[in-house]
């Protein structure tokens, strides 16, 4: 197979995919390179909210850890990452529940990248839509 723009086989195109490497596990399973610990603390308010409501997303950056140019939310099983925005050392974005969330928990993981374009490992939470 030859390399797509540069890009070697087996590598997304997609510009936020890139620094992932795609490993097997020894059953076969794909699994994701791990980066660097997620390098703050991550505060959603409410945990629990209905379709239509506003939700906050905080993320604080710990002293001490990499800087931090962006962070992106993606949730688990819909393939989409949302930006969160901030300084470097405070990102915050406030959300609606979308109307069309039917009732259940969410898994979302939230992940760090540096100005170099590192990925960090993922920061897992659980949001319930009633």
């Amino acid at each position: 197979m030859t390399a797509r723009r540069g890009i070697p086989p087996g590598w997304s195109d997609h510009p936020l995919k890139k620094k992932r490497v795609r490993k097997m596990s020894e059953k076969g399973v794909e699994k994701m390179s791990q980066g660097f610990a997620f390098p703050g603390t991550l505060s959603i308010v409410p945990t629990s909210a209905s379709p239509g409501s506003p939700v906050r997303v905080e993320i604080r950056i710990s002293s001490g850890a990499p800087p931090v140019s962006r962070i992106e939310a993606e949730v688990a099983g819909y393939g989409i990452r949302y930006p969160i925005y901030g300084n470097g050392e405070r990102f915050a974005a406030e959300v609606q529940v979308p109307w069309e969330a039917p009732p259940g928990q969410y898994q979302i993981f939230f992940y760090a990248y540096t100005p170099s374009g590192e990925m960090s490992q993922a920061q897992p939470a659980v949001f319930t839509v009633v």
